[in-house]
């Protein structure tokens, strides 16, 4: 089958790539290690063996290549996989940091599993420059400024831990992963990974500060997996969230898929408060109106208890409760929290606006015509009537669904007041 050039990194497969499970990926690495020239000088690198070593599913293969040694790029890789596929496949890139990426447009059965909508990644082993600030010595920005080939053992070196330095080769992988010899360049990520211990190939300050999304990865690996993270490590990673603030698009996307969208959010959340994150999170969100904008609808989306325990870290996403004081907002918590996302953003909602509960648009008039009040006080008058509507409704909240006895209950509030 043919294959087609595409220039545009962006574009993807038609089909939405589905994460692959252990079995079919052990069958990607032998057909890879079988069919593609050169394999003794590109690794499987990071993920791969990592969660092979812990027993845990193989999701994703990354491939780097020793582009030095072979004397050929990723991109050169990636041309001749494209070809040997039996299907018809897309290839984009290379990008800035020399990624090419293969994705599987038609149908392709390998031992029982369909590839279509997959992607495999390729990228050269390579080093990275970013500008640093000459009078601070604190990097800036968060894109390299030039990005060079380089030796496998220079590259690993990049990585953010040490375990996720293990590679294979693939030439070793044509009988499958069981097989393959675990290549350990630092000599440390073996233990590290058997210890579950989260540390730097280099100096840890100069790993969070190259690129401070790796804080965020340690959120990952503490709550998910379960890694320990050593005290100098975790003190290099508390001085170098900071760096967080330079980044907040990268930030926003890091936090959102590896912590917030977790079914353990919360543990995630106990993380980033304990490394400080948090804290920085609510200085982007000051400065930051995107940012800010971005994970507030986020959070709202994902519903009024999400949005407390949001705020009881310190990420400052209170605004859709605004309206409500300090212990309104405790009662709200203590009323919404046996109920679902939809039935307590419903319930919110009618706090916000009360008036929709009377279902009567002519009783804040008639009301305001009982009370004697004039058309000019009426700006005045009916946020007295919603907030005594509040009052009520959160002291017994079966009256947000009880429109009469609510409305008898706010005249009563309301002629009692202007009684007294």
């Amino acid at each position: 089958m043919g294959y087609l050039m595409n220039p545009d990194s962006r574009r993807v497969a038609t089909r939405k790539q589905a994460e692959m499970t252990t079995e079919a990926s052990k069958s990607l690495m032998k057909w890879l290690s079988r069919h593609v020239r050169g394999a003794k000088h590109i690794y499987v690198v990071g993920g791969a063996v990592r969660n092979f070593k812990l027993d845990a599913p193989i999701k994703d293969i990354d491939m780097v290549v020793d582009s030095i040694n072979l004397g050929h790029d990723a991109a050169w890789v990636a041309n001749q996989i494209a070809r040997k596929i039996p299907a018809t496949t897309e290839i984009s890139g290379p990008d800035n940091l020399r990624v090419t990426k293969v994705h599987v447009k038609g149908t392709w059965m390998l031992d029982g599993h369909d590839f279509m909508g997959e992607t495999l990644d390729l990228v050269d082993a390579r080093k990275e420059d970013y500008a640093v600030d000459p009078d601070t010595g604190e990097y800036v920005g968060h894109k390299p400024t030039s990005v060079i080939p380089t030796s496998m053992e220079e590259d690993v070196m990049r990585r953010e831990f040490t375990f996720n330095t293990l590679m294979w080769r693939l030439s070793d992988l044509a009988s499958g992963p069981d097989k393959a010899e675990i290549i350990d360049l630092t000599g440390c990520g073996v233990r590290d990974l058997e210890n579950m211990e989260m540390r730097c190939p280099m100096d840890a300050d100069e790993v969070f500060a190259l690129d401070p999304s790796r804080i965020i990865r340690i959120i990952k690996f503490a709550f998910k997996y379960g890694f320990k993270l050593p005290p100098d490590v975790k003190a290099a990673a508390k001085r170098q969230a900071k760096g967080l603030k330079r980044i907040p698009s990268k930030a926003y996307g890091a936090i959102k898929d590896i912590a917030l969208e977790s079914p353990d959010y919360k543990k995630a959340l106990d993380v980033m408060a304990d490394l400080g994150v948090t804290d920085v999170i609510a200085e982007i969100m000051q400065k930051d109106q995107q940012f800010r904008s971005s994970l507030l609808k986020y959070a709202e989306k994902k519903g009024v208890a999400y949005l407390f325990d949001l705020m009881d870290v310190g990420i400052p996403v209170g605004a859709p409760m605004g309206f409500l004081s300090k212990a309104q907002q405790k009662r709200l918590r203590e009323i919404t929290a046996p109920m679902d996302r939809d039935e307590a953003m419903a319930f919110l909602a009618t706090l916000r606006n009360p008036g929709k509960a009377y279902k009567d648009g002519r009783f804040i008039p008639s009301l305001a015509q009982e009370r004697g009040i004039a058309k000019k006080q009426m700006g005045k008058f009916m946020p007295e009537v919603n907030e005594a509507a509040r009052e009520i409704i959160l002291k017994d909240p079966s009256l947000a669904d009880d429109p009469n006895s609510l409305k008898g209950a706010v005249r009563s509030r309301v002629i009692t007041a202007t009684g007294a």
